[in-house]
Parts: C-alpha cells; structure tokens; sequence
C-alpha cells in the first residue's frame, strides 16, 4: 500500500512525460516482478528505487526563472548576488585571517 502512495506522488510531482513514462515503466516492471517473486532478489526494490528517484537538470525554462528571479531584486536573486559578491571580495581580499588592511599598514 505505501508503494503504492509513493508511486501516486512520484508521478504527480514529474513535469515531463518522459519522467512520468519512466516512473511508470519502472513501478510496473517491479510490481509485475514481485508478484512472481516477491522481494529475494535485489532487482525489482532497486528498479522501484530507481523509477521513484528524481533526477534533475538545468533545464533553459529553470535557468531563465532563475535569472529573471535576481533581476527583480527576490530573496533567492538577493541572496544569489550576495554569494556572488562575497565570493569575489574574498578574491580579491582573501579571507581576512591573518591580514592587515592597506591603510593601517
């Protein structure tokens, strides 16, 4: 029963059909594996793993959100400017331990 809960959400939760093709390719062959013989072997549990596991790519829809996000000042964008900032002062500054700044020098 609770395979078949992380199953329904699984499919809910994928975006393309291709994803949702896999999720059910993959919980049909198990499930059909395991009415035969049950779970002794290993390969229907990892092929249901396997079809109920998420694999996520940049795609160009997600990076544009991801750029118009920080053009408009939104937390993520904030923050994202924020790492980048401090990433190029530590660059140029170093880390701070053990440095004297340029005027008390």
């Amino acid at each position: 029963m609770i395979l078949l809960v992380i199953v329904a959400e699984r499919i809910k939760r994928s975006r393309v059909g291709e994803e949702r093709a896999m999720v059910v390719t993959m919980t049909a062959w198990s499930v059909l594996f395991m009415s035969a013989y049950a779970m002794r072997l290993a390969a229907p549990s990892f092929i249901f793993g396997l079809g109920c596991a998420s694999f996520w790519e940049a795609r160009a829809a997600d990076r544009k959100r991801q750029q118009m996000a920080a053009s408009r000042g939104s937390a993520w964008g904030r923050r994202a400017q924020g790492w980048a900032l401090r990433a190029r002062r530590r660059a140029l500054l170093g880390n701070g331990v053990g440095q004297v700044p340029a005027d008390r020098a």
